[in-house]
């Protein structure tokens, strides 16, 4: 049985430590979640806390719990029927839970009635500090030199202490996914920021039954497999997405992309929209990024000018656009839609966002 502990988990609350190890036991699988946006307020303390969360996590040796990333505006429900999500946990620290979370919990449930799941409430029993502590106080006394002791659990306090929550030896990679209709300027954008050091991309090379070309090297621009071999693969599951274009397969190997992934590094794939939705579907941790025009009209401006497809084509590719840019609203599908109404300025904003979350 899955289930999610929404909200801002936040690793330097003990009583949240106690929580998720506990649900932990009690289910096959935990999605851990953290808010994640750049508000002000928050100082950019976010990206501190989802660090955190990862780490803490990792150091608690919990295999079956991931942390993903809350998309700002996504409700909770929709979050546990998108993941098949039977339970959701909640815990009672310092309220009532007869004055909150059930009144939490009747309410959800009154408003999502076509939801099959139910609540799991975990009522902390310790007493606690009353004084509020939050992630942004925590990285302030980091930054003024003071002591945390006491305030964060001992298992990722080191870390904390000499700044070494992003340098981990174990930390892993994390999937990036880029798409956009032809003709947005992926490639444009793209060239950026993929080959900035600091993200430490990687990029899949795809697999294809179509006969290589003579100046195509094997392993370098395409793996080329037979038919058999590719229904093979198929069968065995060794493709993260597969597709079929004219009687040819295409497809991206899985097995090169947990290695690097396990090694630390991240992957970049640039890649169709129908190949997205079977990648979120296995991987719904996944960034996925998705690139769109000002305008609809400016996307076949600039098709036009290309001056690469006849009347026909440009027809196809627009009405494919419609589609695409209908199923980047999905926030399920796209966790980051950017605008390319200036290169310099969205490849910025992207930078911004893989900081974020990288």
């Amino acid at each position: 049985m899955k289930a999610i502990f929404p909200g801002s988990f936040n690793p330097i609350h003990n009583g949240h430590i106690r929580i998720i190890k506990q649900a932990a036991k009690d289910f096959e699988h935990l999605y851990v979640l953290v808010a994640n946006n750049e508000a002000k307020k928050y100082n950019r303390s976010i990206y501190f806390r989802k660090k955190l969360a990862e780490k803490a996590v990792y150091s608690l040796k919990l295999k079956n719990v991931t942390v993903l990333s809350q998309i700002p505006g996504t409700l909770t429900p929709d979050i546990a029927k998108n993941l098949n999500a039977e339970v959701i946990v909640r815990g009672s620290l310092q309220r009532n839970i007869s004055d909150y979370e059930k009144k939490l919990a009747d309410s959800y449930q009154k408003l999502n009635e076509d939801l099959s799941f139910r609540y799991y409430i975990f009522i902390n029993s310790n007493k606690v500090n009353d004084e509020f502590i939050s992630s942004t106080r925590i990285n302030s006394l980091l930054l003024k030199d003071e002591s945390i002791k006491g305030l964060v659990p001992n298992n990722i306090l080191r870390d904390l202490k000499y700044g070494k929550i992003n340098q981990s030896k174990n930390r892993k990679g994390k999937l990036v996914i880029y798409c956009g209709p032809s003709g947005v300027g992926k490639g444009t954008v793209a060239s950026k920021f993929i080959n900035e050091s600091e993200f430490k991309f990687k990029f899949s090379v795809s697999a294809t039954t179509r006969k290589k070309r003579e100046n195509e090297k094997d392993g370098v621009n395409y793996h080329f497999l037979s038919k058999e071999t590719f229904e093979k693969w198929i069968e065995e599951d060794k493709f993260i997405e597969y597709a079929k274009f004219a009687d040819n397969y295409y497809g991206t190997p899985i097995e090169p992309l947990n290695n690097w992934i396990n090694e630390g590094f991240n992957v970049f794939i640039e890649i169709e929209i129908a190949g997205v939705i079977q990648i979120v579907k296995k991987v719904p941790e996944a960034i996925t990024l998705f690139l769109a025009p000002p305008s609809i009209d400016e996307l076949e401006k600039r098709l036009r000018n290309r001056d690469t497809e006849t009347e026909v084509e440009i027809k196809k590719r627009m009405q494919t656009a419609i589609n695409e840019l209908e199923l980047s609203e999905n926030k399920f599908l796209f966790k980051y839609r950017f605008i390319n109404d200036n290169v310099d300025r969205v490849s910025e904003e992207i930078k911004r966002v893989l900081r974020l979350e990288l």
